[in-house]
């Protein structure tokens, strides 16, 4: 049996918690899931996704805000990172950990309420309210938080407000 220390587990439970649902296409689903995380590399492979969502959500705006969309020579500086003599117990260089927070970590998703005030014919000033994108999703993890994760979280809260009317109307 696979022994896993107490930060393991933690994630093990999250993981199972997240995808635990009342349907039963869902409890084989979990029991798949349940037989892939008990193999170390499966384990691994959750605890990085996870990691990499709560990067993608704690990353400050500041360092995401410069991120351009430069495949080529970003490409060219991976080739010359690992063609440079890396051995396996020094650290990274920060190149590279910036390359791989930039495009498999990415950019999060984000909008920020805006007000208008317009200035009527009578005088009165008319304030607006709109929504505004801050910043675009980029990279990997960025992008599927923002079409997959949040587009989901978007149709559960429509399914709960749709749920709330058909048990107001069903009480008429």
């Amino acid at each position: 049996m696979v022994k896993y220390n107490v930060r393991s587990n933690l994630v093990i439970l999250a993981a199972v918690v997240l995808f635990a649902s009342v349907s039963a296409p869902v409890y084989a689903f979990n029991d798949s899931f349940k037989n892939f995380v008990k193999s170390k590399k499966g384990a691994a492979c959750v605890a990085t996704v996870i990691g990499a969502w709560i990067r993608l959500k704690t990353k400050p705006n500041s360092v995401a805000k410069h991120y351009k969309f430069t495949p080529m020579e970003d490409l060219q500086k991976l080739v010359a990172l690992l063609k440079a003599d890396i051995s396996v117990f020094k650290a990274l260089p920060l190149e590279l950990i910036a390359l791989i927070d930039k495009w498999v970590i990415g950019r999060k998703f984000s909008l920020i309420d805006t007000e208008l005030d317009t200035k009527q014919e009578n005088g009165s000033i008319l304030k607006e309210k709109d929504k505004a994108i801050k910043s675009l999703p980029f990279g990997f993890i960025g992008v599927i938080d923002a079409y997959g994760v949040q587009q989901l979280e978007w149709i559960v809260k429509v399914c709960d407000s749709i749920d709330k009317m058909g048990k107001v109307l069903g009480a008429i």
